[in-house]
């Protein structure tokens, strides 16, 4: 399997090799998951996954997690977990105890015009966060930003997040 015999052993050596160039932690984005059935990605992908983790110091981040399938993922010997605007973000900080958890706000809704719209949908966003200890959460926007996402919208994300967390 070409997965097994070559990605796999690629990645460690690469993420070794960051790692002894003084890199804290190596961020695996794996972002094409939709592509992978359920089945596969539990009782094989994670499985050949599962090996990364014994170099230690490697978080791994999900776009597109099969249903269900994060409980499997956040027991694993991860530094960290990236979940996707799919996930329940204040679920997982309550419930992921090894490592950072990265969670993320739908960059999408920063491609709106109306800053009004934008300032709505953060702050409810960041309510769903309170009460839930985030400490070790990394606060991220998805996928990124495109280069047409309003740099206002940029801005008001991060001064909301600052804002609501400020002691």
């Amino acid at each position: 399997m070409y997965l097994k015999e070559v990605i796999i052993p690629l990645l460690k050596a690469s993420i070794r090799k960051q790692l002894a160039s003084d890199a804290e932690v190596v961020m695996i984005f794996d972002s094409g998951l939709k592509n992978i059935s359920k089945s596969y990605y539990e009782n094989t992908y994670l499985p050949l996954l599962e090996t990364i983790t014994e170099i230690n110091n490697v978080g791994y981040y999900t776009r597109g997690l099969p249903t269900n399938s994060l409980p499997k993922v956040t027991q694993m010997n991860w530094a960290g977990i990236g979940i996707d605007t799919t996930q329940d973000l204040a679920k997982t900080l309550r419930t992921h105890t090894n490592g950072f958890v990265q969670g993320n706000f739908d960059e999408a809704i920063l491609l709106e015009n109306s800053t009004a719209v934008v300032e709505h949908v953060i702050k409810k966003w960041l309510q769903t966060l309170d009460g839930v200890d985030t400490t070790g959460w990394v606060c991220g926007l998805g996928h990124g930003i495109g280069k047409t996402t309003p740099t206002r919208n940029v801005k008001l994300f991060v001064q909301m997040v600052r804002q609501h967390y400020a002691s």
